[in-house]
């Protein structure tokens, strides 16, 4: 299912028909923003309920956008999420979600439990913030929380989104605020923890969530380690290895640069999997020089997302 939720005293969404594939849920003051919806027999332009799109001035509920069980999907030339329909067992919620920052209320925290953001556009001059996210429904006290201060810097305001299936079996709000003045001591009823993490700045960066999964593009140091990476790949993933682009830079060190453009301006590829035959798992996530040499030295910070497949088979995020 889809949910809509929004602050605003406007509709800020709608609902386009993209191509005989693809409908889009989009923002629209702003296109650009937004996730693409893949049409089939079960989702036409009618399944989308109106009285969504056109709900304002939410403080709780979330009104139901589809109602259909959905699941998102995601290319893997770009890792861009799509939803689909799903079969009602492997059904996740989407909620996209419109928090009303007009007078000036700017993210100092945010926190999640099971809760995977696909998306979000936060314009602090514009007073916009706009999150996509879904929710693991098949646990129990999964939650998406922002925290907010005041343009004054005198109020700290939590905004606590969940899923209370466990009661209404039905997403919703829950808000509550915390004077700095007259702050209540950490530990007891209403505290808010009130640390800036954005230290003072209208800027802040909401994780989004990347799948840990072969690219359409696979970067190998050299020729030998081709075939290491597909039984990899193949075993661990169970992927078609003959799916993918694994490609080796053995003999291009010198034109690196220029062979890792084309694969992003000329094959529009933003995302990329090196294999990292010398390291496993925990051995990259410890060591910020390997991860910094993909990023520099190999030239991923080209591409929008990297991920690195180690030689036991895992895969971790380096951007």
């Amino acid at each position: 299912m889809i949910y809509l939720y929004n602050e605003y005293n406007t509709a800020k969404w709608e609902v386009v028909k993209k191509n005989d594939h693809f409908f889009r849920l989009q923002l629209i003051d702003s296109p650009v923003f937004g996730i693409n919806i893949r049409a089939d027999e079960d989702i036409q332009e009618d399944s989308f309920k109106q009285n969504a799109l056109n709900a304002t001035n939410d403080v709780y509920n979330a009104n139901l956008l589809l109602a259909l069980p959905t699941s998102v999907r995601f290319d893997n030339r770009s890792l861009r999420p799509s939803i689909r329909k799903a079969d009602d067992k492997y059904n996740s919620d989407i909620y996209v979600v419109s928090y009303d920052i007009t007078s000036g209320d700017r993210i100092i925290n945010a926190l999640t439990k099971k809760a995977f953001v696909y998306d979000y556009l936060y314009d602090y001059d514009k007073g916009q913030l706009h999150v996509i996210f879904s929710l693991n429904n098949r646990q129990d006290n999964t939650f998406m929380e922002l925290i907010f201060m005041d343009k004054a810097g005198k109020n700290v305001i939590m905004r606590h989104f969940m899923n209370q299936t466990k009661y209404q079996n039905k997403p919703c709000m829950i808000s509550k605020s915390m004077s700095l003045d007259n702050s209540i001591k950490r530990g007891e009823r209403g505290y808010i923890n009130p640390t800036d993490y954005a230290k003072g700045s209208t800027e802040f960066t909401i994780r989004k969530y990347v799948p840990l999964r072969p690219t359409k593009l696979v970067i190998t140091q050299t020729d030998a380690e081709i075939e290491t990476a597909k039984t990899l790949i193949h075993d661990n993933f169970h992927f078609d290895p003959s799916t993918l682009e694994i490609v080796s830079m053995e003999g291009k060190e010198e034109n690196l640069r220029e062979e890792m453009r084309k694969f992003v301006y000329d094959q529009s590829l933003s995302c990329v999997t090196f294999f990292v035959s010398d390291h496993d798992k925990e051995d990259l996530k410890k060591n910020k020089e390997a991860k910094d040499d993909l990023l520099e030295n190999k030239f991923g910070k080209l591409f929008t997302n990297v991920l690195a497949l180690c030689n036991d088979g895992w895969i971790i995020r380096v951007k």
